[in-house]
């Protein structure tokens, strides 16, 4: 079940990953919520997540060239340094009393920037750790490092919010990509040998027509994406639901957080456990209908413990559609084209994101949260209802094999000329 951990470099890097994840989702609780006590905006909320996440619509492609060209450990010890910066700078303003909304903004928009071009670079490097053998359980295990992450990090920020203030969960914040940065600077595996043929935008065009060239990951990629738009919004108004409907405090909200994480890693777990299932489509498919009705469950929740119920299955839902979407695309994909791949694929995904952070926040602010979030569960049920019929229509559902996609990988921007 877990055997991506025997490697070494794959398990220390697994633990600075848990740390730092840790400490990341200590800021995710603690941020929206010291927007919200500054806004009482819904809004703000979608504008702040908003502009964390549009940068990898724009920079992300250029992200997985870089990650294709550079040493991809030495990136990350650059991104992740900058953004233990970004952590500090933080929690100074807030323990000296002067932070503005304007400030969460630049600094979210920042840290948008660095996530550019690290996640490409950070995805491609699992698989140079641990080979495509292994890749679907590392996957499921990154995924089980995030999610524990989750469960914990919310339940840690809740309390330090009320006890200690949230300076501090910034700073904590910031202590963490420490545990990170270390271990990247000290690991030696061998990576895929970077790419200097051709120019940036040759090298972007060559992994945008692997992707166009293969219709049953577009259709894969497409599902994610619109879950992206219509289903993960929710977070964002998790402060909203926490005080509007449900009547609790910052320690509630972690709450809700957490319950969520609690069924990610059951869903990390799970997909740990099926890592040699040969079934992938079908996961992405069910797990995509589950999401939706999760979110309507929760969307409909008046009781803190139904909401929790609700979100749990949501958790477990969305991380057994991304994480397993996320194992399709990197087998599919030939080693020197992995980071830019990886990169169209995150853009996607996380790309489109912020326009759903920001259409949750304007609709909850016009109609609620619950409306908000009602609406894009049934838009999204709507779509994936759609994919699936042109999917089993134009007969895509048969399982992938590792392996052939290599040899049907278009040609290099060096061998076209």
């Amino acid at each position: 079940m877990f055997r991506a951990l025997k490697n070494p470099s794959y398990r220390v890097y697994w633990i600075g990953l848990l740390i730092s994840q840790m400490g990341n989702w200590v800021q995710m609780v603690a941020r929206p919520w010291l927007v919200y006590e500054i806004t009482s905006s819904t809004a703000a909320l979608g504008f702040i997540a908003f502009l964390n996440a549009i940068p990898l619509l724009f920079l992300s492609l250029f992200g997985g060239v870089l990650a294709d060209r550079s040493d991809r450990r030495q990136l990350l010890v650059v991104t992740q340094t900058l953004y233990m910066l970004l952590a500090f700078v933080l929690a100074f303003l807030v323990w000296a009393g002067v932070v503005e909304v304007w400030h969460v903004a630049c600094l979210s928009l920042l840290g948008g920037i660095i996530t550019a071009y690290d996640l490409p670079a950070r995805q491609a490097m699992v698989t140079d750790m641990v080979g495509k053998a292994d890749l679907m359980n590392a996957i499921a295990l990154n995924s089980t490092a995030f999610n524990t992450a989750r469960i914990l990090g919310p339940t840690i920020a809740g309390f330090l919010v009320v006890w200690v203030g949230m300076a501090f969960c910034f700073f904590l914040n910031g202590l963490s990509f420490l545990a990170i940065i270390f271990p990247l600077m000290r690991l030696r595996f061998q990576q895929t040998p970077p790419q200097k043929e051709g120019n940036v935008w040759e090298n972007m065009r060559e992994g945008l027509s692997y992707i166009r060239h293969q219709p049953q990951l577009l259709a894969f990629i497409s599902i994610v994406t619109a879950s992206g738009l219509f289903a993960l919004p929710y977070g964002t108004l998790m402060p909203a639901f926490a005080q509007e409907v449900f009547g609790t405090n910052a320690a509630g909200m972690g709450a809700l957080f957490a319950a969520s994480g609690f069924g990610a890693l059951a869903g990390a777990l799970l997909l740990a456990r099926l890592s040699t299932s040969e079934t992938k489509p079908g996961v992405v498919i069910l797990a995509a209908f589950g999401l939706s009705l999760a979110l309507l469950a929760f969307s409909a929740a008046r009781t803190l413990p139904m909401a929790v119920a609700a979100l749990a299955l949501v958790g477990l839902c969305a991380t057994s559609q991304n994480a397993t979407t996320h194992t399709l695309v990197q087998t599919m994909v030939p080693d020197r084209l992995r980071g830019r791949v990886m990169s169209a694929f995150m853009m996607v995904f996380q790309g489109f994101m912020p326009f759903g952070n920001l259409l949750a926040g304007f609709v909850a602010e016009r109609w609620g949260a619950p409306f908000a979030v009602r609406m894009g569960g049934m838009v999204f049920l709507a779509y994936v209802a759609l994919m699936t019929l042109r999917i089993r229509w134009r007969g895509e559902m048969a399982p992938l094999s590792n392996g052939q996609e290599e040899a049907e990988a278009p040609e290099p921007a060096e061998a076209r000329k």
